[in-house]
């Protein structure tokens, strides 16, 4: 958690880089589990000599709540590669896509249980989420010791949840009707379109250079409360931008990283400078490591407590007219390996807020 390099950032807290790998390269492998629940599955193969692809899925909704709770739900996930190769340069095409789906409405235990105290009751959720990626990543060999790395993706996630409360009872002895409904539909959608470079140079034996940049195309749509089919969200795009550099330094047992990244939203004409600095250090079976870092973040999470009956989904907005959220990392690490069987790890982190923000709808 936090302490990573100069190549990354827009994240106060911590990053997650993921990588799809490819295909067998010689014959076709699979594996297929089909369940009560559903299926999961995954094929890898090789497509001719220089190309390889891998697709995986999975379908699952949970029979229990189906049946029992009367509560409808799906989950399901897609992923697919396909890696080839052209020269001294290698592509490869990736893809993603999910979606969740849950009906749950709790006054369906009423069924199994008494209920004399309402006339009628009604409490639980609809939500629907859809999550989509693609992209292509290209690594080319410009020279023996030049790398050149090079990403183009779009995403998109899709959010709508409608949570509900409500009751009616009858005061008998006032004979008053008290009838409560509570409704929240809160919508949100966030698109991103990234370009990625980085130029790796190996100068030296023990020296490597890195030199980067990034440009985010981010745009944003809310809505709270619709309760008709026609949609009017409230739309709005940003854009960030940043470069980096850093120098990995290797020295016996010692490896040190210093690196600077400056960062800024289109919104505001300021950059920011983010420096980074780490170092692990190898004393026998145990990795000493320690980082320092400067973070700034351009978009934060909308606080919908007020809005919603329960809150277990996350929304998104960007802060563009304010300074970005600003953090500082101090890190401090040992691993290693106490036997053949057993390995320790120990980590201790300070953070310092120096500015957070509470965003509502």
């Amino acid at each position: 958690v936090g302490g990573f390099d100069a190549e990354y950032g827009g994240r106060n807290a911590s990053i997650l880089n993921i990588t799809t790998r490819g295909g067998n390269n010689r014959e076709i492998h699979g594996e297929f589990r089909p369940s009560i629940s559903g299926l999961t599955g995954a094929v890898e193969f090789p497509v001719n000599r220089q190309t390889t692809a891998m697709v995986s899925g999975r379908f699952l909704s949970d029979l229990m709540l189906r049946v029992i709770m009367g509560s409808p739900n799906v989950m399901m996930d897609f992923n697919s590669t396909l890696q080839t190769k052209i020269g001294n340069t290698r592509l490869r095409f990736s893809g993603f896509y999910a979606r969740d789906y849950m009906d749950y409405s709790v006054d369906n235990i009423f069924v199994f249980l008494p209920n004399d105290l309402f006339d009628e009751f009604r409490e639980g959720f609809i939500t629907n989420t859809n999550n989509l990626a693609f992209g292509l990543y290209t690594n080319t060999l410009l020279r023996p010791n030049l790398l050149l790395e090079t990403q183009l993706y779009h995403s998109r996630s899709q959010v709508d949840n409608h949570t509900y409360f409500g009751y009616s009872t009858t005061d008998t002895t006032t004979a008053l009707d008290i009838v409560l409904d509570f409704n929240t539909r809160i919508e949100n959608t966030i698109s991103d379109n990234t370009i990625k470079a980085n130029l790796k140079w190996y100068a030296f034996r023990q020296q490597t250079f890195k030199f980067g940049f990034e440009l985010n195309r981010l745009n944003f749509a809310h809505e709270l409360g619709r309760t008709t089919e026609e949609r009017n969200p409230s739309r709005y795009a940003t854009e960030f931008q940043a470069f980096f550099i850093q120098d990995q330094l290797e020295l016996g047992k010692l490896i040190m990283k210093l690196g600077l990244r400056n960062s800024r939203s289109i919104a505001r004409a300021g950059w920011q400078p983010e420096p980074r600095v780490s170092a692990s250090l190898r004393i026998g079976n145990s990795i000493l490591k320690a980082a320092y870092g400067h973070y700034y973040q351009y978009l934060t999470s909308m606080d919908s407590r007020n809005d919603e009956m329960v809150q277990f989904l996350d929304y998104y907005s960007a802060i563009d007219q304010r300074q970005p959220i600003n953090s500082v990392h101090y890190i401090l690490g040992l691993e290693g390996r106490l036997n053949s069987r057993l390995n320790y790890s120990l980590s201790a982190y300070y953070k310092e807020l120096n500015r957070i923000y509470r965003s509502t709808y």
